[in-house]
């Protein structure tokens, strides 16, 4: 393995993607490693690889590892150079010091005791999460809290179940608002207090609403975050950047350029002044403590943010074909109207279309926003069919 190489490692046992990361920073790695049945599939393995700051690493470093794997170039050690496995002491503590030391707002969380139902989806912030919402006095009705190498890849199908159960046990309990937090501990779903399931986009443009509010600064949003967006933070006196859609960028503008928040509108998110990754169990208080801060309830606020009309279509595409299409697209005159971050956005009278290659997959991501549901999907559908000429042409 891994120490055959002559590397030593720090063993952090179970833990969740986040906690993996800041003690990978903490200690001062050279990178690390975090290994999982993946969320979306029972039979693939996962095997996440950070760098030194514990960011993701980019697509050519990805090729140079996979290349090195596969043609099996890898280094080896006489018996005297073995690197040492040893179990890394105060992995759990020392994130919750730097955790609870970043809630500015813990008296009237204490004070207002509020309840929440969580979904821990099996995964591995069960472990820790309970003893910060504990330490903030906030009361916790926990599901799927049990870790179990067995249970944790879902289908979306069963994820939108959950969801529905969730919904009905948030006003049933008379919680404040129920969270889903993915297997990795890095996403959350919410569903408010009055039960109703939160669309994630709706949910970026609340959750950054609530943030400017309290102190405006930097918001970064990937480039297919709803437009209104801009408006929100406008508004409060910031400024939004828009990032790439990768989580690597992401990680790596938050890394570099600390804005006040960083949002992937699918349950991501990232607190710089933290750590410069994303976080589900610190998007979990930092929500109540806004929410506290503002004295309004989740539903409240998203009944006061613009509703969001962005529909998405993915449309099969060979690896082969991509590239091809993307530089027809490219050349349309559209396009240079538009200021360009990632794929291809054309942009006229308010609405606009945005085409992004998916980066592990055959196919492209089709992003829409319009002033009403029927129309933005009317306005993916036409980029779908339009992809699918220019392949066949």
């Amino acid at each position: 393995g891994i120490v055959s190489a002559g590397v030593h490692v720090a063993d952090v046992l179970q833990a969740p993607l986040p906690i993996g990361r800041f003690h990978t920073r903490r200690i001062g790695a050279a990178g690390g490693v975090h290994v999982r049945v993946s969320p979306f599939d029972a039979r693939v393995c996962d095997v996440k690889f950070f760098d030194r700051q514990a960011l993701d690493m980019d697509k050519t470093q990805e090729r140079k590892v996979e290349t090195i794997f596969f043609r099996e170039d890898l280094r080896r050690v006489s018996y005297e150079d073995v690197g040492r496995i040893y179990e890394s002491p105060r992995v759990g503590a020392a994130y919750s010091d730097a955790f609870l030391a970043e809630v500015a707002r813990r008296r009237e969380l204490t004070e207002a005791k509020p309840k929440i139902v969580v979904n821990y989806s099996h995964g591995t912030a069960s472990q820790f999460l309970p003893q910060l919402l504990n330490a903030l006095d906030i009361d916790v009705v926990a599901v799927n809290g049990i870790v179990s190498e067995n249970i944790g890849s879902r289908s979306f199908e069963e994820f939108e179940q959950e969801q529905r159960e969730l919904a009905v046990l948030v006003p049933a309990l008379g919680a404040q608002l129920g969270v889903i937090i993915d297997q990795g501990g890095e996403k959350i779903f919410v569903v408010d207090d009055r039960g109703r399931i939160v669309n994630d986009m709706h949910f970026l443009t609340a959750f950054i609403d609530l943030t400017v509010r309290l102190a405006p600064g930097v918001v970064a949003v990937p480039v297919y975050a709803p437009s209104s967006i801009e408006q929100i933070v406008a508004a409060n006196g910031g400024r939004v950047q828009r990032v790439r859609a990768s989580a690597e960028a992401q990680m790596s503008l938050a890394a570099r350029e600390h804005p006040l928040l960083v949002g992937d509108g699918v349950g991501g998110f990232i607190f710089p002044r933290f750590h410069p990754s994303f976080d589900g169990l610190y998007a979990t208080v930092r929500l109540l403590e806004l929410l506290i801060g503002a004295k309004r309830t989740l539903s409240e606020v998203i009944d006061a943010t613009p509703p969001v009309h962005v529909a998405r279509l993915q449309v099969d595409c060979p690896w082969e074909e991509k590239g091809r299409v993307m530089r027809m697209l490219a050349q349309d005159p559209e396009t240079e109207r538009t200021r360009q971050v990632d794929g291809v956005k054309h942009q006229r009278d308010g609405e606009w279309v945005l085409v992004l290659p998916d980066a592990d997959r055959p196919l492209f991501n089709v992003y829409a926003e319009a002033n009403d549901d029927d129309r933005a999907w009317t306005l993916v559908q036409e980029y779908a069919d339009r992809l699918e000429r220019m392949r066949a042409s």
